[in-house]
């Protein structure tokens, strides 16, 4: 016969029965050792220094550029601003005794027109050259009065400014005539402009222009022709290097290649009516 008391020791004496007697295990929080809390800071903070490191680099680098750029739009402002450098190197090439003080505009008319100071020009042609504009201007339309030109613009990081031009004029007897002309307007020491040599056409019976310079890079260059206005005028320029010189040249052709007009000069600032070859006839736009 069992008893309880057997029952009990029996209990006691099975160590099968005593865990299945326990009651369910408690949930219990536990801390990690403190070395393992310092390996784990360890850790992370070997993580975060090469991400902290990139952060300062490109803060680095960003405010290096910032200050660069700063820099070099206050060079470009002391050089483009108005009485500034470039503005002194002009001066000193055209032999003025102070400085001038060219403006900058938003537009390469606007900034011709400014210089010039006429409003009433008409521009026929824009030609862009050399990290600038060639204006090529009509300035005059009474008969038995010519003045052309060509201004040349530069773009600058602030807008354009005025570097140079020139223009021709005719009147008198022969100038309603006339076939083609021609100007001449060499490049000037600190400007940076390039020679060229430009003109007016007249006759429909020139079909190429040559101009033929000397100096180091001598040698032909052929012409750009483009029409303007509603009479069948053309234009046609030559942007020649900035080392051209005499002696200078320019042979007019017709259609079959047979010269129909030239000149040669060593003025680098002349110009004219092109003379026609002899024995040519040539027709004219109204």
């Amino acid at each position: 016969m069992t008893t309880e008391r057997n029952r009990e020791d029996t209990a006691a004496g099975d160590p099968w029965l005593a865990r299945l007697r326990q009651a369910a295990p408690i949930a219990e929080k536990r801390n990690p050792p403190e070395w393992r809390i310092a390996e784990i800071r360890r850790q992370t903070a070997a993580a975060e220094r090469p991400r902290a490191a990139v952060r300062r680099g490109g803060l680095l680098w960003t405010g290096a550029a910032l200050v660069f750029a700063l820099f070099v739009f206050a060079l470009a402002y002391a050089y483009d601003m108005p009485g500034g450098i470039a503005d002194w190197r002009y001066s000193r090439a055209a032999g003025l005794q102070g400085t001038a003080h060219i403006p900058l505009e938003r537009t390469p008319e606007e900034a011709a027109r400014k210089v010039r100071d006429i409003s009433t020009m008409e521009v026929v042609h824009r030609e862009n050259v050399n990290g600038g504009a060639l204006l090529f201007v009509n300035w005059s339309t009474k008969p038995g009065q010519v003045t052309f030109g060509v201004e040349y613009v530069r773009k600058s990081w602030l807008g354009w400014k005025w570097v140079t031009g020139g223009q021709y004029g005719f009147s008198g007897a022969g100038v309603d005539s006339r076939k083609a002309d021609y100007m001449s307007l060499p490049t000037a020491k600190g400007l940076p402009a390039p020679a060229i040599l430009f003109g007016q056409l007249l006759s429909p019976d020139i079909a190429n222009v040559t101009v033929t310079i000397g100096g180091p890079d001598g040698g032909d260059y052929a012409a750009k022709i483009v029409p303007y206005g509603r009479e069948g005028r053309r234009i046609w320029f030559a942007v020649l290097p900035r080392t051209a010189a005499a002696p200078y040249g320019i042979s007019a052709t017709d259609a079959s290649g047979s010269a129909v007009a030239g000149v040669s000069f060593d003025d680098p600032t002349k110009s004219g009516i092109l003379p026609l070859a002899k024995g040519q006839t040539l027709s004219r736009q109204p």
